[in-house]
């Protein structure tokens, strides 16, 4: 066992284990050809460059066939969008949130993104509970902050119960009614 240890690079003997998502990402960076790896990079932040440049140096010693199957499912990833969770207590008939297509997507989505900076699970809930295309339509009208403060949480939507979708389906009912509210007041001001 310290034998095994000793073989192991300093990184991966230090180190805490990277995140399923950035080991990924750093496998399939690393299958990249120079000049594509450069214009991703170019994109990304600097806290982003850090996290990816770490997580590359630390599968350095990764089999080719694993950076590639970690590129191929990141282009299949692209080709497909984003993987939209299920959520567990979902019934298309009763909804909860069948309210947000009420709302003209620009103003639903203009709530949800305010929402998100402190409520994103809320949003991701509701997101996923709703149809494709309302789906969709509300995500064109999003930031690229918030999706991704959104899609933090997609992973944690289908542990959510049904007790608790009540709850978020409450909150969002409670908030639309607020806003409606102020709206309202400003208008007669």
């Amino acid at each position: 066992m310290a034998a095994e240890a000793e073989n192991q690079p300093v990184a991966s003997r230090t180190a805490s284990p990277l995140a399923p998502g950035v080991r990924s990402a750093a496998l399939a960076y690393s299958a990249l050809a120079p000049k594509h790896a450069d214009a991703v990079s170019a994109l990304l932040s600097a806290p982003e460059r850090r996290a990816l440049s770490d997580g590359v140096a630390r599968v350095e010693d990764a089999p080719a066939d694993e950076r590639e199957a970690a590129l191929q499912a990141l282009v299949d990833a692209v080709n497909h969008g984003i993987a939209w969770p299920h959520p567990k207590a979902h019934n298309p008939a009763s909804c909860p949130f069948l309210l947000v297509a009420d709302y003209p997507r620009a103003y639903m989505a203009e709530i949800l993104e305010r929402l998100a900076e402190h409520r994103a699970l809320l949003v991701a809930v509701t997101l996923c509970h709703l149809d494709g295309q309302t789906r969709a339509e509300l995500w064109r009208f999003m930031a690229r902050e918030t999706r991704d403060r959104i899609e933090a949480k997609l992973g944690d939507v289908p542990s959510v119960g049904a007790a608790r979708t009540q709850t978020l389906a409450s909150d969002l009912r409670w908030r639309l009614t607020r806003e409606r509210e102020i709206v309202e007041m400003e208008a007669n001001d």
